[in-house]
């Protein structure tokens, strides 16, 4: 016989300081994780403005992902302070430890990553990789890196594509100087 439970409760909210907890730890894993992916899927465009643009592009998604990553680490210290260890199971605590090392390795890594002097020692080459093909139905005169000019002197070019990147590195979101 199949039972079919219907809850006639209305959804209750978690507690206000555990919705915080949960959203703080979700928000920094976000910007933390998410940061890095993005950072990954861009690098390809951002080293084409220079050989120090990626340290700088590097050094200010630090500025953001550090304080994530601490967010991170206190939160999750929260969320394992809140639960009871009573009803853990063993599989639980092997899965949160694998998770816990994974953490640390992630922490460790970056940050002897970011201390690295050398590009070889990042993991980095200075060399920029080579482009793939282009499909042969596109053309050279399609590209994106550098639209025929209008008439109005207002196409792009890798000069003043990289001089506004690098303005826009020195200058916070309210135009401040860094």
């Amino acid at each position: 016989m199949i039972k079919l439970v219907l809850y006639s409760q209305t959804p209750n909210l978690a507690p206000g300081l555990t919705i915080v907890r949960l959203s703080l730890h979700v928000l920094a894993a976000t910007i933390w994780v998410g940061g890095q992916f993005v950072i990954l899927g861009l690098l390809p465009t951002i080293r084409g403005f220079g050989d120090t643009a990626p340290r700088k592009v590097a050094q200010a998604f630090g500025r953001l992902s550090w304080p994530a990553f601490w967010i991170l680490v206190a939160t999750g210290v929260w969320n394992y302070l809140a639960i009871n260890h009573s009803h853990a199971t063993s599989s639980w605590n092997v899965v949160f430890g694998i998770k816990m090392v994974c953490v640390l390795a992630a922490g460790v890594g970056t940050y002897l990553h970011t201390k690295a002097a050398s590009p070889q020692r990042r993991g980095c080459s200075q060399e920029s990789p080579p482009s793939p093909p282009s499909p042969p139905w596109y053309s050279a005169s399609q590209s994106p890196a550098r639209p025929s000019s209008r008439g109005n002197g207002s196409a792009w070019s890798t000069r003043s594509g990289k001089r506004r990147f690098e303005k826009s590195l020195h200058q916070g979101a309210l135009g401040a100087e860094y």
